[in-house]
């Protein structure tokens, strides 16, 4: 979707007609850089780069699962604990995603058909 929407942009013609298409996929851009951000650590390239940018939401819930998995017992009240926190703020995220998808994503197709230009088609 970043790929199509950052092709668009570039696509789109330079004139005042369509300046709030290239704000509204501008806005588009940032909230799911955000999103990504919030799920994965984008700027960590190598091993020892984890030392310089915090751990987010997914290697969290990987460490959580390496934790509840060691040992041959049940997994403990704090890992479950743990859990509900990691999988509420996850799916917080996802429910930000989907609405942009569902939303704003048909708002910017609805949009572009008024200008004759070519959608954004999402998997």
């Amino acid at each position: 979707m970043r790929q199509q929407l950052t092709a668009l942009s570039g696509r789109l013609p330079k004139d005042s007609t369509v300046k709030s298409l290239s704000v509204s996929i501008d806005s588009i851009q940032k909230r799911i850089t955000h999103i990504e951000e919030a799920l994965y650590q984008t700027k960590a390239k190598s091993g020892q780069d984890i030392l310089n940018y915090p751990i987010r939401l997914n290697d969290k819930l990987s460490a959580l699962y390496d934790a509840a998995n060691s040992g041959y017992m049940a997994p403990s009240k704090q890992v479950k604990d743990v859990y509900e926190v990691l999988s509420g703020k996850i799916d917080e995220q996802l429910a930000k995603f989907k609405a942009i998808k569902d939303v704003e994503i048909k708002k910017l197709n609805a949009g572009l058909k008024q200008f004759d230009i070519p959608v954004v088609y999402v998997k």
